[in-house]
């Protein structure tokens, strides 16, 4: 499966409220960018899912990227095998 996330730029942000789930309520207007980075899951054999990143790296920890966390949370809710994801960054 491959994706593309594209860019975009925020013009404007208003945070509304605090939610209960400790996110906020915002507003926002924002203006969509021709250029996006491309995410491609590959079904694999290895027992953990794996992120393999082409373009600028991104620093931190590989459990808090998004990919890896959106990742798992539709791994608990809907049991799939593990994957593993090419993201090529094309979005400074």
């Amino acid at each position: 499966m491959i994706l593309f996330a594209n860019a975009k730029l925020n013009i404007g942000l208003q945070v509304i409220a605090k939610r209960t789930d400790g996110y906020h309520e915002l507003n926002s207007v924002f203006y969509p960018l021709p250029i996006y980075d491309i995410i491609e899951l590959l079904e694999t054999t290895a027992a953990e899912t794996t992120l393999n990143i082409q373009g600028e790296r991104i620093p931190g920890n590989l459990h808090d990227n998004l990919c890896i966390r959106a990742f798992e949370l539709l791994k608990k809710d809907y049991g799939i095998p593990p994957v593993s994801i090419d993201l090529v960054k094309q979005i400074p």
